[in-house]
């Protein structure tokens, strides 16, 4: 009758009394709580219904491989604790739950096992309304063997022995032929010893056989350190509070760009990345809906092969590409990598290089509906990739742009898009990145030199030793020239650069010893590039003083210099040269390309699209003014104005004053 905590300390003096006390001492550890009153539990033996895994282990074990398993490592984790997992406790003594299906003889203890509700229907002689106690427990029936009256024993089924049958628990007999074995199964780590295994053990009893083909195993939700998130801890974060901010897309893709099986830590700054990622994706959609507006385009109708450009056999070509390499992550359940691949697509391809070179086009007029076709089908495909991870701005944005072309209720419907293995060109695509590379060096080398990228350059020279980067050059110099805002770019075997080095006296001391500084400052008295041509063949011989020093590439450092005016760039397999002197004519049209930016800013302000058209009115000093007029048309053209009033004398009214390289400039815009 007393608490068992108060007993302890009797029980250890009784048995001390009696002399069967072998140690007495104290551990410090983890105990086992009630998650509600948080009261300590204790364990006490009690009878229970087991299945007996000892005699059906093999099985289990030799059916684990005969699933996919993702990672494999789950399987490897999974197979250790089948190995050693005991026999299974199928019994709980609560009221709620499916109600164990044994009944006992009061008299001799025979045993009943019903394997149906029509079982104990058949014998009791009534329907049983509800199967759960209490109503079932109203079933007493005649013992076979003494005649006796046989009660249900009065325990319930382990929650776990439900979800073990929940592949089949709902099937007919006929169902079951189409739906059974389940195809995939996904949870959580922990489910090794819980979910997994139930339904294996579960599957093997009934059927002889595991009950899943395939299976995911995902981390867990954890903080940034990489703790369990908790309440009390203070270091949980309401889903609520991420999709009010962010919206339940962004949270999505976010959370599926990790990798599945690794615990995933919680990142502000990673979700709006994967918000921004949205925003992009939107933004296109904008895009393309008002560019097909304006052009009265029909994205039905097909644009011959012979009319694409470059950058629309490369863009198909890389879409076609992620739709192949996607496919193939999402069938391995490597739903990450599909993810990196569509963020990739979509911002990187699509928006940052392929529009750019569209909107030109679209500017000067040349093969727009190759540019729109081409924008549309990338969009639409890219929509149907995204759909599994972000399935609301998908479905919005189908609705908005693609479904009154399409016809399908739902982006859904159309189904996961499919590669076309003829519009995958491996070698334009790795000419595009080489492309790409030398434009983003290019681009690093006017940060270094303090131009901007808006303005525009005269020349960028190339030097490289490979085959591919060449070829690269010459068949897209226009990408190159595009993205880096240059006039024009060329090919050299050389760079006028000036070669100077530096001598590493730390790596001359163990080789030379007592001769190591004399031997650097005889090094310092080299000619830079005689020196370097020695180090090419691998070693540089030093006569001094009737000695011969053998000097190693790793006793110097180069560095290469531009010329006056100009920045050095360096990428992979080559150098290129990028001219940074503007003259008067480069410089009226960065000029004019500043103030087309204000104004682009102020239409934007305003509301209006592309093709609403304005008036625009400018004002600044006479040199200034000067400078626009000779690019009026230009200016004109590039913000869709029907007027462009300049003026150094007279301000305009209602007009906006900007700063522009040092000179005050005031606009007034307005819809024409």
């Amino acid at each position: 009758g007393k608490n068992v905590r108060a007993a302890n300390p009797e029980i250890i003096e009784i048995l001390k009394e009696r002399g069967a006390l072998l140690h007495e001492s104290r551990v410090k550890h983890r105990y086992p709580h009630c998650w509600r009153c948080k009261t300590p539990l204790i364990f006490i033996t009690t009878d229970q219904w087991f299945i007996t895994v000892s005699k059906i282990r093999d099985k289990m074990l030799a059916e684990i491989e005969g699933c996919k398993w993702q990672p494999d490592h789950a399987r490897v984790w999974f197979k250790d604790f089948v190995t050693g997992a005991p026999d299974w406790c199928i019994s709980r003594q609560r009221y709620w739950g499916i109600p164990l299906p044994i009944w006992k003889c009061e008299g001799c203890g025979n045993l009943k096992v019903f394997g149906s509700r029509a079982e104990v229907e058949k014998l009791w002689g009534h329907r049983f309304p509800e199967l759960h106690k209490p109503h079932i427990d109203k079933a007493v029936f005649k013992c076979e063997r003494c005649e006796g009256k046989m009660h249900r024993v009065p325990d319930v089924l382990d929650v776990w022995f439900d979800s073990g049958n929940a592949i089949w628990a709902t099937l007919s007999d006929e169902e079951l032929k189409h739906w059974y074995p389940c195809d995939f199964i996904t949870e959580g780590k922990d489910q090794i010893r819980g979910w997994f295994y139930s339904l294996l053990g579960s599957g093997v009893v009934a059927y002889d056989e595991i009950p899943y083909k395939a299976l995911l195993m995902h981390g867990h939700f954890v903080d940034e350190k990489g703790e369990k998130m908790s309440k009390s801890l203070g270091n949980f974060v309401p889903l609520e509070d991420v999709t009010a901010k962010y919206g339940a897309d962004s949270f999505r893709l976010w959370s599926l760009n990790s990798v599945v099986w690794d615990d995933l830590k919680f990142n502000w700054d990673e979700i709006k990345d994967a918000h921004r990622a949205l925003g992009i994706m939107w933004n296109i959609g904008i895009f393309l809906q008002r560019a097909m507006e304006f052009e009265n385009f029909n994205p039905k109708k097909e644009v011959p092969e012979k009319e694409l450009d470059l950058e629309d056999q490369w863009l198909l070509s890389r879409l076609n590409s992620v739709i192949r390499d996607a496919t193939e992550k999402m069938e391995k359940y490597e739903v990450h990598e599909a993810d990196r691949l569509l963020r990739e697509f979509l911002v990187s391809d699509l928006s940052r290089l392929y529009l750019k070179l569209a909107k030109k086009r679209l500017g000067d007029g040349r093969n727009k509906k190759a540019a729109l076709k081409v924008a549309y089908d990338s969009l639409l495909a890219a929509c149907r990739l995204a759909s599994p991870f972000a399935p609301f701005i998908s479905e919005e944005m189908y609705q908005g742009i693609f479904r009154k072309h399409e016809g399908a209720e739902s982006i859904s419907l159309l189904g996961w898009p499919a590669h076309d293995p003829g519009k995958i060109n491996t070698q334009l695509e790795a000419q595009m990145a080489i492309a790409v590379d030398i434009a983003g060096a290019l681009a690093s080398a006017r940060q270094d030199a303090g131009v901007k990228l808006r303005w525009p350059l005269e020349e960028a020279v190339i030097s490289t030793q490979s085959t591919e980067v060449r070829n690269a050059a010459e068949r897209l110099p226009f990408i190159i020239e595009m993205l880096s805002n240059v006039k024009k770019l060329r090919l050299s075997e050389s760079l006028p650069l000036s070669v100077s080095f530096t001598v590493n006296f730390n790596k001359l001391g163990p080789v030379f010893k007592g001769d190591a500084q004399k031997v650097g400052e005889a090094l310092k008295a080299q000619d830079a590039e005689n020196l370097r041509l020695g180090l090419a063949g691998g070693k540089f011989e030093l006569g001094l003083e009737g000695k011969k020093f053998g000097i190693l590439p790793d006793m110097v450092e180069f560095k290469e210099a531009a010329p006056e005016g100009h920045a050095l760039a360096e990428f992979s397999n080559g150098k290129a040269l990028l001219k940074t002197h503007l003259n008067k004519e480069l410089y009226s049209e960065a000029i004019c390309r500043e103030v087309a930016r204000r104004i682009q800013m102020m239409r934007k302000e305003m509301n209006l699209v592309e093709r609403d058209s304005i008036e625009a009115e400018i004002s600044a000093g006479k040199e200034f003014t000067e400078m626009l007029k000779s690019r009026k048309d230009e200016l004109a053209k590039e913000v869709n104005a029907s007027s462009i009033t300049l003026s150094h004398e007279k301000k305009p009214k209602d007009a906006k004053k900007w700063e522009i390289e040092g000179e005050e400039v005031e606009i007034a815009v307005k819809k024409a």
